[in-house]
């Protein structure tokens, strides 16, 4: 009897080390729990605490007069007890521990995410779904003049925005309700006198169902501003350029009116086929000044070479031909958006090398360059000459049809084509 009393006194022994065990993680986890598992988890101790204190009270009753078999069974029983407790209260530990991190993790969010929306200079409303702003950050208040406070009507936001009284064409939320996808609209408000950049994001419930809108809105009337100035610039320059060119051309005209009308010709067709083949409307203004201008290299030549009735002999022929390489260098320092020089210096190359004055062949040509080469060629071949009379537009046509591929680009042989069958007639 005395061995089992002794055997039932270690089970409650041992027990009680498990159960010493649990009281240190169930410290552990009410001094990392928040405030509001705190009470609950408090509850939770004093159960268990009362358990454990009737099972105490219980065993040292049976060890002392109990036979047997009792003695044995409880002391069992509450080593089974304390066991299953301290497995409960870590188990407890871990699954309080991560629910713990999680909420730190989303409050931390929650901070984070509340000062960069206090913080942001650009102007953030959130709304519903009938355009009722329901929350704004200080920037908003202060642009807009929101008042947003419980028991106040919710403001429009048509009407802080646009001062209107629904919503205005075009406008950002209503596209962004009706396709659930973000919208974004420029525009100048007069109510506001600033250009603004709305972009309209729709809010989804955990259904993934439409419940509102945010509203992020930069007000870019500065940006505007300077735009407007860089517009101004820009065609302050292209103005000057244009003046530049024209007293070029002028000079031109004086010194040889058979070029410069060779010039103004072949820069009108060089416009057509570069807009059949749908070029930027910057390349296209690029092409037809260059065409304008593209002879320019012939002021370093004779005028009575320019003007001679007759064949040029081998030395006069290798002057004329030096004219690109000289109209480079009289342009080469011109400020222009575009490369001018250089597709005056390339308009007498051709697709496979045998062009002058550098031999370039395929890609290493300009594609404005490429168009340059084929309208001076057909305006060249049909139009009257110093020293011959027109060869006619269909023996022109003939030349660049022949040796499309070879001599001249043909995706811009194909256009000229294109241009004349269309009807298009080279200016007198």
């Amino acid at each position: 009897m005395t061995a089992i009393k002794i055997l039932t006194v270690l089970m409650v022994l041992i027990g009680t080390i498990f159960l010493s065990l649990s009281f240190q993680s169930a410290k552990k986890i009410s001094a990392g729990i928040s405030e509001e598992l705190h009470q609950k988890w408090l509850i939770v101790l004093c159960l268990i605490g009362f358990f454990i204190l009737g099972y105490i009270f219980f065993d040292l009753v049976l060890i002392s007069n109990l036979p047997f078999p009792d003695e044995l069974i409880t002391g069992g029983v509450f080593l089974g007890g304390a066991v299953f407790v301290y497995i409960i209260i870590n188990v407890s530990h871990d699954t309080i521990a991560a629910r713990q991190k999680a909420e730190e993790a989303i409050a931390l969010a929650r901070d984070d995410w509340q000062t960069t929306f206090d913080a942001a200079t650009d102007v953030i409303t959130v709304h519903d779904m009938d355009f009722n702003i329901i929350r704004s950050n200080p920037s908003a208040q202060s642009i807009l003049g929101l008042q947003i406070e419980e028991g106040m009507p919710l403001a429009k936001c048509f009407r802080s925005y646009h001062g209107t009284e629904k919503p205005p064409s075009g406008c950002a939320s209503c596209q962004s309700l009706q396709t659930g996808k973000p919208s974004t609209l420029e525009i100048f408000e007069p109510h506001l006198n600033r250009h603004l950049e709305i972009r309209a994001m729709p809010r989804f419930g955990k259904d993934r169902r439409l419940i509102g809108l945010i509203h992020v809105v930069r007000d870019i009337s500065e940006r505007k501003l300077a735009e407007a100035k860089i517009k101004e610039t820009l065609d302050s320059l292209r103005k000057a350029l244009a003046a530049t060119i024209q007293v070029l051309v002028s000079v031109v005209e004086t010194r040889d009116p058979y070029t410069a009308g060779h010039q103004i010709r072949s820069a009108d067709l060089a416009r057509a086929i570069a807009t059949e083949m749908k070029l930027s409307e910057g390349q296209i203004d690029g092409i037809r000044i260059a065409g304008t201008i593209h002879d320019i290299g012939k002021l370093s030549i004779p005028a009575e070479i320019l003007s001679k009735p007759c064949s040029l002999t081998t030395i006069e022929f290798s002057l004329i031909k030096e004219h690109s390489r000289q109209g480079y260098k009289i342009l080469k320092d011109v400020e222009s958006p575009w490369p001018l020089a250089e597709m005056v210096y390339q308009h007498h190359e051709r697709m496979d090398g045998s062009g002058y004055p550098r031999n370039l062949k395929g890609d290493e040509i300009l594609m404005e360059a490429r168009i340059l080469a084929v309208a001076d060629v057909v305006e060249s071949m049909a139009s009257h000459r110093p020293y011959r009379p027109g060869l006619g537009l269909g023996v022109a046509l003939d030349e660049i049809t022949k040796n499309r591929g070879v001599f001249y680009d043909t995706a811009v042989v194909n256009a000229c084509l294109r241009v004349f069958n269309e009807g298009y007639k080279m200016p007198d």
